[in-house]
């Protein structure tokens, strides 16, 4: 019998865990349980640098960008800066560990100095590296709104949750089999599971594919 995998993302934005489990006859279902919607905003105000937590907030971001050149860009990890190199977005700051954003976002303070930043975001953003700076440095707009799907979902031997978000959607109208594995993307959804009185088996540091396909490559 198959290994069942569900993750909170589709397919299209997980190729190497699609890749992997084909490779490995591994039941993958990729379904994302949110969907978004833009919120049209103004930019009024010069800043320095643009911090994206997530390839969404850039995608909404560019659909209105500043017209300064000088405007360098960040983001919270890896996973996301990829993405943005594909967009032709270079980043100068890339954070090392996007699953643990309270350690990442202290580091993006040290490199940020005295500079604005600009945060294009969700109407669910924690806020996380925002609020870590003065106020007099931050810029903030919400560019899209995040909106949760109400989608049944079966039984599977390992639940993948990509976000705070996911998981609560996943909850609305879903429980979780008592002898699943739980994998979650990064500190942020572990914290929301633990209010949720969900048991985690393993919290990814750097929520990379590469760091994924490692830990399902040890369990199976």
């Amino acid at each position: 019998m198959k290994k069942r995998i569900f993750i909170s993302k589709n397919s299209y934005d997980c190729e190497p865990l699609v890749h992997y489990c084909n490779q490995n006859k591994l039941d993958l279902t990729a379904q994302s349980l949110i969907e978004f919607e833009a919120i049209p905003f103004k930019i009024e105000s010069n800043f320095d640098i643009v911090f994206f937590s997530s390839i969404r907030s850039a995608q909404f971001y560019f659909e209105k960008p500043a017209k300064k050149s000088t405007i360098i860009y960040a983001c919270i990890g890896e996973t996301t800066h990829s993405k943005l190199k594909k967009l032709g977005i270079e980043c100068e700051f890339v954070g090392k560990e996007a699953g643990n954003p309270k350690k990442t976002a202290e580091e993006f303070k040290i490199w940020v100095k005295n500079r604005i930043v600009f945060f294009p975001q969700s109407n669910l953003s924690l806020g996380t590296f925002s609020n870590i700076l003065p106020e007099n440095q931050v810029i903030k707009k919400v560019v899209y709104k995040t909106k949760l799907r109400e989608i049944e979902i079966s039984k599977f031997h390992i639940y993948i949750f990509t976000s705070p978000s996911n998981l609560d959607a996943f909850l609305t109208i879903n429980e979780l089999c008592s002898d699943s594995i739980v994998v979650v993307w990064g500190n942020s959804t572990n914290d929301f599971a633990k209010k949720c009185g969900i048991k985690v088996d393993f919290v990814l540091v750097k929520s990379s594919f590469d760091e994924l396909i490692e830990l399902l490559s040890k369990i199976f």
